[in-house]
């Protein structure tokens, strides 16, 4: 580990990236991808592109940068890291930040046998494992027809939960600045008052937000501010009776469901704090409920009852 104010130099890091490079000629299609390098995000985000992978295959192919030592899921993993030195707060300074972006951009980038035909196959066969075929209504399903009704320069606004995976995953974004999400800490609660104050920085512009029902109960008294500056930004509540993300987290380390169950959705009442209501059990009753919510000129809130169980073929975490 190197531990310094600034990263070193890009041949330094060069080199720490070529003694992790493997032979990706003798790699089947499946496991011929580039080296991924860790810089301070989650381990879950990483353990979804090389799980399952022997474990000699994710030592040579995975370097971490950080602000702090690296703890792994994998205790037989031997991980580099390159540790940015940080503050008494444990925060690392913008200058060190900077200094790291350029040293890592001044890495030559690695030539790779993928063809375009197979980067688009990669790319559809993604998009389907994010759609799985279910008889009940799920998220995936709501996030395609939401995608397709709002416009391009719209701005869509997303909470903390197992939907922030899918979202993350299956969302198309047609303009920058377009996608409000929270990152980091994560906190639930972000979207309704990311909305509310993107719709007040840009009133001429469709916005929406999506939340699940555990963050929407920490946030529902937010609907009383849209109520009263009229803001015409559509809550979308999906909700499935979880806490999904905990769920999903449980199930896949064979945990024994605890804490997690929200109890069976009530019926959708006729509105929250004066902010009409209009519940969508299937994706025909949400695309009318969408519509409706449009045309209102006002706030609104579609609640829409899916199954939670859709998620936890396509959240990795």
């Amino acid at each position: 580990m190197t531990d310094v104010n600034c990263l070193p130099s890009a041949d330094d890091l060069s080199r720490l990236v070529d003694s992790k490079d493997a032979d990706t000629a003798t790699m089947d299609e499946e496991t011929r991808m580039a080296l991924v390098k860790k810089i301070g995000t989650k381990n879950a985000s990483i353990k979804v592109w090389i799980d399952g992978l022997p474990r000699c295959e994710m030592s040579r192919r995975l370097v971490s940068v950080d602000v702090r030592p690296t703890g792994f899921c994998w205790d037989d993993v031997d991980v580099p890291v390159l540790e940015i030195a940080s503050g008494a707060v444990g925060v690392a300074s913008a200058a060190a930040i900077d200094c790291a972006i350029a040293a890592l951009s001044a890495i030559p980038a690695a030539a790779n046998d993928w063809s375009s035909d197979q980067v688009r196959a990669h790319r559809a066969d993604f998009d389907r494992a994010l759609r799985p075929r279910r008889e009940s209504f799920v998220a995936h399903q709501a996030l395609d027809i939401l995608r397709e009704m709002l416009p391009a320069d719209g701005i869509l606004a997303y909470d903390v939960g197992a939907h922030t995976h899918q979202i993350a995953s299956q969302w198309r974004t047609d303009r920058p600045r377009t996608l409000l999400a929270t990152n980091g800490w994560s906190s639930m609660g972000y979207a309704m008052p990311s909305a509310f104050a993107a719709k007040l920085v840009h009133p001429d512009r469709a916005v929406a937000c999506v939340v699940g029902d555990g963050g929407f109960q920490m946030t529902a008294g937010e609907l009383a501010l849209a109520r009263r500056l009229n803001l015409a930004s559509p809550v979308i509540v999906l909700n499935d009776g979880w806490l999904g993300l905990m769920k999903v987290k449980q199930e896949k380390r064979s945990y024994p469901l605890s804490g997690v169950r929200l109890g069976a959705p009530p019926e959708s009442p006729a509105h929250y704090f004066g902010v009409p209501c209009r519940a969508a059990k299937t994706p025909d009753d949400f695309r009318r409920a969408f519509a409706w919510a449009t045309a209102l000129g006002g706030p609104s809130v579609i609640e829409a009852f899916i199954d939670a169980d859709g998620y936890s073929p396509t959240v990795f975490d």
